[in-house]
């Protein structure tokens, strides 16, 4: 499995294994797991158990992660079946719905306001992302030496897919305020005998942020509630980090540029870029109804 995969699959059974505690597997019924997803898709208050008990458990209702949790146990359920180790627990029943939200874009009002709020490290990774249409991951992952003269090496982490964003006048004015950035942590390291950073977006200890994308997810929670000083309308729903790339791949204009939204995004299938495309076909209208015009028919030997 892809290590990103995996480290999704250790967080999974780290929260299946703090809920069943030392409960022999043997032991699991399928009512155990139906108590697990019904806590696990709760609102906080709703729950059975307390919350507080466990570590890495999330305070709102998670469907989506209840759901992921739910197929890692069937497997491990399988896997032990097949193996004598425990009976197969039929999970297939248990069905976990998953609402569907609408992914959030951001307009200019709110985009702009939002920017006044970021500190420098977290305007950088911002308006990273929204440039290059980028994932926390891939910001992450972002190094200096992967500024190329013809423009930044990006390697996607979802789906290893690598692109070259070219460089133009926007991307030039961020990579310009992301390299004095780098210079100066790279200056201080050197002064304290440390190596310099190969991040490009480091901490400012020069040290590289974590892969969980918790530190950068803080920036943007961090300037999320600083906003009722900058607008008095509520901060708008489904408006995430994600968000930045689901906003570049809508407003990329590929008239302009001759190149496709899909290619701009790296996805591999046009339907998955149409997934982030949330842009709104511009059709003529119609006309008022009219009377037919009458049609002359002219018949042979009319006399």
């Amino acid at each position: 499995r892809r290590r990103k995969t995996k480290e999704e699959d250790d967080k999974q059974a780290q929260r299946l294994a703090t809920f069943f505690g030392n409960k022999p597997i043997t032991e699991i019924k399928l009512k155990d797991i139906t108590h697990y997803v019904d806590n696990r898709v709760a609102n906080i208050e709703d729950r059975t158990v307390d919350p507080s008990r466990y570590e890495n458990w999330e305070d709102a209702g998670s469907p989506s992660s209840a759901k992921k949790e739910k197929g890692l146990f069937s497997r491990i359920m399988f896997f032990g079946a097949r193996r004598e180790l425990c009976d197969q627990v039929p999970t297939d029943k248990l069905k976990v719905i998953v609402p569907k939200r609408e992914k959030g874009i951001f307009d200019f009002e709110t985009w702009d306001k939002f920017l006044t709020l970021l500190h420098e490290i977290g305007y950088l990774y911002v308006v990273g992302a929204y440039l290059l249409a980028a994932r926390r991951m891939d910001m992450i992952q972002l190094n200096v030496d992967d500024v190329k003269p013809n423009g930044i090496y990006i390697k996607q982490s979802k789906t290893d897919k690598k692109q070259i964003k070219g460089i133009n006048a926007d991307i030039e004015q961020w990579l310009n305020r992301a390299l004095a950035r780098w210079n100066r942590i790279r200056a201080v390291c050197e002064r304290k005998g440390r190596p310099a950073p190969k991040a490009l977006l480091c901490k400012e200890n020069g040290e590289r942020y974590g892969e969980n994308g918790s530190g950068v997810a803080s920036m943007f929670r961090r300037a999320k509630e600083l906003w009722p000083s900058v607008s008095d309308q509520p901060w708008p729903e489904g408006l995430t980090y994600h968000s930045l790339k689901h906003t570049s791949i809508t407003e990329f204009d590929e008239e302009a540029t001759g190149v496709s939204k899909q290619k701009f995004s790296g996805h591999k299938s046009s339907e998955m870029a149409k997934h982030y495309d949330h842009s709104i076909d511009i059709v003529p209208s119609n006309t008022m109804l009219k009377p037919k015009k009458e049609v002359a028919v002219e018949w042979e030997n009319e006399q």
